[in-house]
């Protein structure tokens, strides 16, 4: 039998220095740097949202083909588990409401299958972040995907109209704040101060840029950053439930002196009129620029049980969103509600509205569940003075979002936000002492 002249020499082959190398630890450094890049590339393309075709992004895929090696992770964080198991039961249930709509509603197959890949991709992309976090710490995983947005802008261009608003706010505080604490050796007590500057000129930037939501989110961010540098005697628990009271206090504090500001025209003209504007249509700032919530409200009495994913309105579906939007004076016959809310598919402009109308009451748990997260994670770190401002101001800005904005447009920072928030469990045993690993 003929056999190559170098089959008797493989064995040896593979015993020489230049195969094997003389140092035992080589290999690990090696799949540790290799984890490393994986991760940073992961972030930057969660971060840029590029799309390849029914809503699916390269990061969603990313997240996807790391399935193996981020499942191993889920374990070592305070509810992680959990969270994929109701987050996977909500997709299901949207399918089975689906099949009992049928009975009477017309199922566009485009809409489901985009609903469907979004809700997925959040899921995947919270679970990537999970895994990133313990190759790389929460200053680099939000620095490198800030930079993906960033770059996004880049290609994409920005928004006409209000570039701030529409396009650099968001990217522009999360590589900030991040480089902030990456600056500051992930130590929380040393990147306080400099964080509260930040979030403070951010929010002056955002007052007079027109992006009302955006001042208030960065100084409610910034109140409570401050907050946790108070000297305090109160036990760990008690601190924390104090520090929920005072992030209620706070946003109701904020949202009557920007009404005042924004009344009083020193936030600019065309604030001013737009607020004084909504304040005589439905006796609110809030119900005033989020009338969905009102229409949101209607369809719930009317249909507890949720519509399904894909499913279109039908008339008497619409006539009862118009309902509860003229029950605040809010006129529906303006093109939006037809073309924007129900225009083949069902769009309440809130996460929380968005995930009832296509899960049902599944998607209101697994809302719970995202929002009880947050609260733990910033009540806890707050407590313990050791807040990572990009932590508080996604939180802040993530909680405002589940009531008052698309859970489309909210799905980049709703992912990174709790992908940051939930806690390790060894971190909550040992009272959240510094760590030299990636945190």
């Amino acid at each position: 039998m003929l056999s190559s002249p170098h089959s008797g020499a493989a064995p040896g082959l593979l015993n020489r220095p230049e195969f094997v190398s003389a140092d035992p630890s080589a290999r690990p450094a090696l799949a540790a740097s290799i984890a490393r890049y994986a991760a940073i590339a992961t972030m930057v393309a969660l971060g840029m949202r590029q799309f390849v075709q029914s809503g699916a992004t390269t990061g969603y895929l990313i997240a996807l083909l790391l399935a193996p090696v981020w499942l191993g992770t889920l374990h070592r964080y305070r509810g992680a588990r959990l969270l994929a198991i109701v987050g996977s039961a909500t997709l299901v249930w949207g399918i089975v409401l689906r099949d009992i709509a049928a009975a009477d509603h017309i199922i566009s197959s485009s809409v489901q299958i985009r609903s469907t890949v979004l809700l997925a991709g959040i899921l995947l992309s919270i679970c990537a972040i999970l895994w990133a976090r313990t190759v790389l710490s929460s200053a680099e995983v939000g620095l490198w995907y800030g930079a993906g947005m960033i770059l996004n802008a880049v290609l994409t261009g920005t928004s006409a109209g209000n570039p701030w608003k529409n396009t650099w706010a968001i990217p522009v505080a999360i590589v900030v704040l991040s480089a902030i604490n990456l600056s500051s050796k992930a130590r929380a007590k040393r990147a306080s101060l400099p964080g509260v500057v930040v979030l403070v000129v951010l929010a002056v930037i955002s007052a007079f840029s027109d992006s009302r939501s955006y001042a208030a989110t960065f100084l409610i961010a910034a109140i409570l950053v401050g907050w946790q540098s108070r000297p305090t005697n109160l036990s760990r628990r008690s601190s924390a439930y104090l520090t929920v009271v005072m992030l209620v206090g706070v946003a109701a504090s904020t949202y009557w002196l920007g009404t005042k500001l924004l009344v009083s025209g020193y936030l600019g003209a065309n604030a001013q009129v737009r607020t004084v504007a909504q304040i005589e249509q439905s006796g609110s700032v809030i119900l005033g620029g989020r009338p969905e919530l009102q229409a949101t409200i209607a369809l719930m009495r009317s249909r507890p049980s949720g519509f399904g994913v894909g499913v279109e309105p039908t008339g008497q579906d619409i006539l009862i969103a118009k309902t509860g939007l003229s029950s605040i004076n809010y006129n529906p016959n303006n093109g939006y509600v037809e073309k924007f809310m129900f225009g083949g598919h069902i769009e309440l402009h809130s996460v929380f509205g968005d995930l009832w109308a296509s899960w049902g009451i599944p998607g209101l748990v697994l809302l719970l569940l995202l929002a009880l997260n947050l609260v733990r994670s910033i009540s806890t770190t707050i407590s313990r003075g050791l807040a990572n401002p990009l932590v508080v101001f996604l939180v802040v800005w993530t909680l405002w979002n589940l009531l008052f904005s698309p859970i489309y447009g909210s799905a980049p920072t709703l992912t990174l936000a709790v992908g940051l928030a939930i806690m390790y469990k060894a971190d909550l045993r040992s009272g959240m002492k510094h760590r030299s690993a990636p945190t």
